[in-house]
C-alpha cells in the first residue's frame, strides 16, 4: 500500500482534533502526539475500514480526506480511542498474523472494552462503533472477557464478524472504529516515510509513561479510565509472573541509577595511583546504596489455602533467584504476624502464619521504618481491607492481586498493580 502526506486539510482537522482532545483528556495528549498521520488511498478495500493504526511504530493511517470530513469532537474521540489502544498491547499479547475474521474478533472485542470510556470523556465516536451492550454486557470489562462472550455466543463466526466489521457507509452495521494494522501486513514502506516512521518501543513507553504521570495529578478524570490506565497492561493473557518480574526489575534498576553518589569526604580507590599532594588531583570516593526489596505478604483469611500459598512462594523464589539476593518479607493479616530476612524459598515456610482479618496499615507502616525502609516493596493481597491514608513516601509500591481478589487498590497509594490469572 502506497502512504501519502496528509493534505492541509486533513492536518488542520487533526491539530483541532488534538486540541479537544487536550481540553478533554490532557493526559493523553502524550500519546497523541506521537500518533504520525499519514495518508493511505485504498484502505478501506485493502482492510475494510477508513482509519487504522499501526501499533508497532505509531502510525495513524485513513483514507485521504477522512479526517477532514468527520466532526472535531468526534475526530477528538477517535484519538483517544487510538492512544487507549497502547495501553492494550494487543500485538504483543494476540496473533495478529492469523486468519482475518480471528484477526477482526479481537479488533471488536478490543473497541467494546475503550469506546465506553471514551464517550465518559464527553467525547463522540462515529455512530458505527461497537459497545458492550450490543452484546448484552455491562460497560468497563477487559479485552478478554468481551472476546470471550463473542466467542460463547457465536458472534465472532466469519459470516457475523462480516455484519460487526462491515463498512458502515454501505448499511452493514457496527463496525470498528479502526483496523490494527502490523508492518508485516502493510509491506516496505517507501525509504522517507519509513524514516519517519522509525519509533523504538522505548520512545512509545516512555509516551506512555508519561501520560501515566500527568494522570495522576488529574483530578477530572473518570473513575472507569483511572482503572484502565492503572491495569490495562496486564490482563489476564499476558504472563502476568513475566510482567511482575519486569515491573520489579525495573524497580530495582531504578533505585540502583539513583542510588549512586560521590564524596569527597573519603579517597578514592585510585588515588594511590595518582599520589598526594599539591600537585596531584583530588578524586571523590564513589559508592552505591545498598538496593534491596521488601515483600509484604498477606495471610488473612480470605488468602488462606494451599494454592494461594504455592503462588506466594513461587513469585518470592522468582525475585530471589532473578533480581535479588536478598528480601524482607513481613507476613501480616489484620497485625504483623512475621518478619525476616530470606535468602531461599525455604526460609518462607516458618514465616507463613495469619488467618484472621486483614488491614494494609500495619505492614506498610512497618515497611515504612527506617530501619525496615527498601527501594522497592512488593505486596501479595487479594486487596480486601483497609489502606492507609497515605502513600509509602520512599518507597516504590507494587501490589500483585491474587486469589479472589478485587480490585480496590486506592488511587493515593500511587501503586503499580498487576493482576494474576488463575492458572
Amino acid at each position: 500500500m502506497k502512504l501519502e502526506r496528509p493534505s492541509q486539510e486533513d492536518l488542520f482537522a487533526l491539530a483541532r482534533a488534538r486540541i479537544a482532545l487536550r481540553k478533554a483528556a490532557p493526559y493523553l495528549e502524550p500519546l497523541a502526539l506521537k500518533l504520525i498521520p499519514f495518508a493511505a488511498p485504498g484502505m478501506l478495500q485493502k482492510f475494510g475500514g477508513k482509519v487504522g493504526v499501526l501499533l508497532d511504530k505509531g502510525l495513524l493511517l485513513f483514507e485521504p480526506g477522512y479526517p477532514a470530513s468527520e466532526p472535531e469532537d468526534v475526530l477528538a474521540g477517535i484519538l483517544a480511542h487510538e492512544c487507549l489502544h497502547f495501553y492494550q498491547e494487543l500485538t504483543h499479547r494476540f496473533d495478529f498474523k492469523a486468519d482475518p475474521s480471528r484477526r477482526m474478533a479481537i479488533n471488536v472485542a478490543a473497541d467494546r472494552a475503550i469506546n465506553p470510556m471514551v464517550l465518559d470523556l464527553g467525547l463522540k465516536l462515529p455512530s458505527y462503533g461497537v459497545m458492550p451492550k450490543d452484546l448484552g454486557l455491562p460497560n468497563y470489562l477487559s479485552t478478554d472477557e468481551y472476546l470471550q462472550a463473542a466467542d460463547d455466543k457465536g458472534e465472532n463466526a466469519p459470516q457475523q464478524l462480516q455484519l460487526v466489521g462491515g463498512k458502515p457507509e454501505q448499511g452493514q452495521g457496527k463496525g470498528t472504529i479502526e483496523v490494527h494494522i502490523t508492518s508485516d501486513m502493510l509491506g516496505e514502506l517507501p525509504g522517507d516515510i519509513a524514516k519517519d516512521a522509525t519509533r523504538s518501543h522505548t520512545e512509545l513507553r516512555d509516551a506512555q509513561e508519561a501520560a501515566e504521570s500527568v494522570a495522576q495529578a488529574a483530578g477530572n478524570m473518570p473513575d472507569s479510565l483511572r482503572r484502565f490506565l492503572r491495569v490495562a497492561k496486564t490482563p489476564s493473557k499476558v504472563d502476568w509472573r513475566k510482567v511482575l518480574e519486569s515491573m520489579i526489575r525495573r524497580g530495582v534498576a531504578n533505585a540502583q541509577a539513583g542510588g549512586a553518589y560521590s564524596t569527597f569526604t573519603k579517597p578514592s580507590r585510585k588515588q594511590a595511583g595518582l599520589g598526594y599532594g599539591i600537585n596531584c588531583p583530588a578524586l571523590p570516593a564513589h559508592f552505591e546504596r545498598d538496593v534491596s526489596v521488601t515483600v509484604l505478604v498477606d495471610t488473612s483469611g480470605s488468602l488462606w489455602g494451599d494454592e494461594a500459598q504455592e503462588t506466594i512462594a513461587k513469585e518470592i523464589d522468582t525475585i530471589i533467584r532473578k533480581v535479588v539476593s536478598k528480601v524482607k518479607v513481613c507476613v501480616f493479616d489484620a497485625r504483623v504476624q512475621e518478619t525476616g530476612d530470606i535468602r531461599n524459598v525455604r526460609d518462607l515456610k516458618g514465616l507463613l502464619t495469619g488467618g484472621g482479618g486483614t488491614d494494609f496499615r500495619p505492614p506498610i507502616e512497618w515497611a515504612s521504618e527506617p530501619k525496615n525502609h527498601s527501594c522497592l516493596t512488593v505486596m501479595m493481597t487479594d486487596a480486601c481491607g483497609p489502606w492507609p491514608s497515605k502513600a509509602m513516601a520512599k518507597s516504590k509500591l507494587i501490589v500483585c492481586l491474587i486469589g479472589k481478589y478485587v480490585d480496590n487498590v486506592p488511587e493515593h497509594m500511587r501503586a503499580k498493580v498487576v493482576r494474576a490469572s488463575n492458572d
